[in-house]
């Protein structure tokens, strides 16, 4: 029997684990948020008859020795978003499954829609006519957050789209995932848009997306925090989590520019939305509009 000094020496092998997880449908969008944005998870929901629940399963490749910590960490996670939703919590099961062809079995339930007014996402596989209902962003999802499909992505959309205008010239997209917003910004006439998030992978994610649409001229991803941006912006938007908006609150309304606009978004339930306009009101921002997508809320402020 080796020693736990040699076994330690040994590689871990990388698996793809295979969640099966079913829940309250009105925890679909946060369980499909955290399996996307956090585990890096490709995900479709399967029919499920038993309504009102529903059934998601995510793929993901994972070390074989961090399998526990994974499933540890989802059941918390799911368990917290339950709690905060009236809802049972969700089951969560588990496999690991072989390479083969998921990935080709998991496209086939991603395919080309139009998430907010003339705006069509479509993936690479499935890339539609230019110059029909809408401007297309084209992109592969399951490795950073944000494909359109998740309401607090709609939300800020549909802010976007009914806001910018000729004058605006700056935006800034805090917590870009997949680019996204960000994408959608300069596509719906924003002369320049800055692109933030964290998380390395999710940057070059946003940066390989906004290559693959030909925005690179009017979109950039910088490595900068949001603490250390200069300047002002007409329109500011963060699509993140409620805790994560409070303490970054200061710095997201001194990027926004007198007059401009505050877009946030990623509220589970009404009061957390409550809780967003009472903590920006503190700091000077009007609120305009607290819009409800299903369980999930955008809060639209002014400078």
């Amino acid at each position: 029997m080796a020693s736990s000094a040699s076994r330690s020496q040994v590689p871990s092998m990388s698996r793809t684990l295979l969640l099966h997880i079913v829940c309250d449908a009105r925890l679909e969008a946060g369980v499909t948020d955290y399996c996307t944005g956090i585990l890096g998870a490709a995900v479709h929901i399967d029919d499920q008859p038993e309504e009102p629940l529903c059934t998601i399963c995510g793929y993901l490749s994972v070390d074989e020795d961090t399998i526990d910590t994974v499933l540890s960490a989802a059941t918390a996670y799911f368990a917290e978003l339950a709690t905060i939703l009236h809802a049972e919590q969700p089951r969560l099961g588990h496999e690991v499954v072989a390479d083969q062809d998921w990935e080709q079995n998991w496209k086939q339930h991603f395919t080309t829609f139009t998430a907010a007014p003339g705006l069509i996402i479509a993936p690479t596989w499935e890339i539609p006519e230019q110059g029909g209902d809408g401007a297309v962003i084209v992109m592969d999802p399951g490795m950073a957050f944000g494909t359109g499909h998740h309401q607090t992505t709609r939300l800020c959309l549909h802010f976007l789209h009914e806001t910018i205008n000729a004058d605006t010239h700056r935006v800034l997209d805090v917590g870009a995932g997949t680019g996204i917003l960000a994408m959608a910004a300069a596509l719906y006439g924003a002369h320049r848009v800055t692109a933030l998030d964290s998380d390395p992978e999710a940057r070059a994610i946003a940066r390989a997306n906004i290559e693959t649409n030909h925005l690179g001229g009017r979109v950039c991803v910088s490595e900068c925090e949001v603490a250390e941006i200069d300047g002002e912006y007409d329109i500011v938007v963060a699509n993140i989590v409620h805790d994560v908006l409070l303490m970054l609150a200061a710095d997201l309304v001194r990027c926004t520019a007198p007059g401009g606009s505050l877009f946030l978004s990623g509220l589970a339930g009404e009061q957390q939305a409550r809780s967003i306009v009472a903590g920006y009101g503190e700091l000077g921002m009007k609120m305009v509009e607290v819009r409800a997508d299903d369980q999930w809320y955008g809060v639209y402020l002014k400078k």
